[in-house]
């Protein structure tokens, strides 16, 4: 139902947005992102979580839960749109603080990314 789930992430954006909390922005952003990854739109799927990524490193630190959920996320996009590289560093990166932080769906994002990728060694 990613139609019907629209408006409830915009207002849940809004509503992150005007606390001014990054971590809270992140999570909307992830939730966000799966729908976008499930109907097929990498690239802005890609672009949006990378810039909250961004964000969220600058204002949290590279080693919070919350960046390696997001990584995650942007890595499953990055194997899609044939980006090897970036995915290989996101998915480095996300594994080693999704220990701490996440859930099932984008840890499965990263696991699937990171199998597309596995040639073997």
């Amino acid at each position: 139902h990613f139609v019907e789930a629209r408006p409830f992430l915009q207002k849940a954006r809004e509503y992150a947005y005007q606390t001014g909390s990054m971590h809270a922005k992140s999570w909307v952003q992830t939730y966000g992102v799966l729908g976008q990854i499930y109907e097929g739109d990498f690239e802005s799927a890609y672009r949006d979580t990378m810039a909250t990524l961004t964000e969220a490193r600058q204002a949290l630190g590279e080693s919070a839960g919350i960046c390696g959920t997001l990584a995650l996320a942007a890595a499953k996009c990055a194997t899609e749109m044939g980006r090897q590289s970036e995915a290989r560093e996101l998915i480095a990166s996300g594994f080693r603080t999704v220990r701490t932080h996440g859930f099932l769906d984008v840890v499965a994002c990263g696991l699937e990314a990171a199998v597309q990728l596995w040639r073997g060694e």
